[in-house]
């Protein structure tokens, strides 16, 4: 029972990374709302549009690999009828390489806007 609880666990992340990619992709929440909150992204609408649709296109393309990773981490931990401790220990280790990728999606979404924008937050020519 603990590796099925493992395994809904391990999948929340990549499902609410696949949640934000739509949204922000398709529907960008407006300048200053709920959305991708940086330094950057607060300085003008332009970057502000700009990112949320980024990091939703960043999020869209990283979310089904790590979703099926996970899954197959989950799945695997069912099969093999891990103990309690050991199934920890290798969500945790899921849980880690999620949070890798979600913070290479935010790496690669402000690498983007430093191309578009001065760190004033003014356009690049």
């Amino acid at each position: 029972m603990d590796n099925v609880m493992f395994l809904i666990i391990e999948l929340m992340i990549p499902l609410i990374m696949l949640i934000l990619g739509v949204w922000f992709r398709f529907s960008p929440p407006p300048f200053g709302s709920v959305g991708y909150h940086t330094e950057m992204t607060l300085k003008n609408k332009d970057a502000w549009d700009m990112a949320q649709v980024i990091f939703g296109r960043n999020m869209l393309i990283l979310a089904p690999p790590t979703l099926m990773l996970s899954a197959a981490a989950g799945t695997a931990g069912i099969l093999m009828r891990l103990d309690s401790d050991t199934g920890a220990l290798c969500m945790v280790g899921v849980v880690i390489v999620q949070s890798a990728v979600l913070t290479a999606g935010i790496i690669m979404t402000e690498c983007k806007l430093k191309k578009f924008y001065n760190s004033d937050g003014t356009p690049r020519k």
